[in-house]
């Protein structure tokens, strides 16, 4: 099974979400972004993720050399499960009305603090144990 996570800049939320997912299925999930300014720039390089890299660091998971990358329409067909990340005015049409996407409501971490940060990772640790449990009808503690 294959799982997309989707933020604005994939540079923190969705790079995140993919970092959870995978700690419990390694390798089913991937991660993209809505309005990427520099596909294939490491997350280490972009200042605006740096709360996001040091809090997954805090529980074991380096996240600084990851690669962002733009989100295309056809990328879609790839995957079984979509999850959105991004605010409303940064979701293009065709993510809106596919059938497979799920839309999450969680704060980005841009210009976070620590405390911030670590409480959207955990947010986004909560839901993603529910994603996996509702994907894969098992239990992940």
């Amino acid at each position: 099974m294959k799982i997309l996570f989707v933020c604005r800049a994939n540079s923190g939320r969705s790079q995140m979400a993919m970092e959870l997912y995978n700690k419990y299925f390694p390798g089913e999930a991937e991660s993209a972004g809505t309005k990427v300014d520099q596909p294939g720039q490491e997350l280490i390089d972009r200042p605006t993720a740096h709360s996001a890299i040091e809090v997954m660091k805090k529980i074991g998971i380096d996240m600084s050399h990851n690669t962002r990358r733009q989100l295309y329409p056809e990328m879609l067909n790839d995957y079984s499960h979509v999850v959105v990340l991004a605010e409303t005015s940064a979701i293009p049409a065709y993510l809106n009305t596919w059938t497979g996407a799920e839309m999450w409501h969680i704060g980005d971490t841009r210009f976070n603090n620590l405390t911030e940060a670590e409480n959207i990772r955990n947010k986004l640790d909560f839901r993603i144990k529910d994603l996996a449990n509702r994907l894969h009808q098992s239990t992940v503690a």
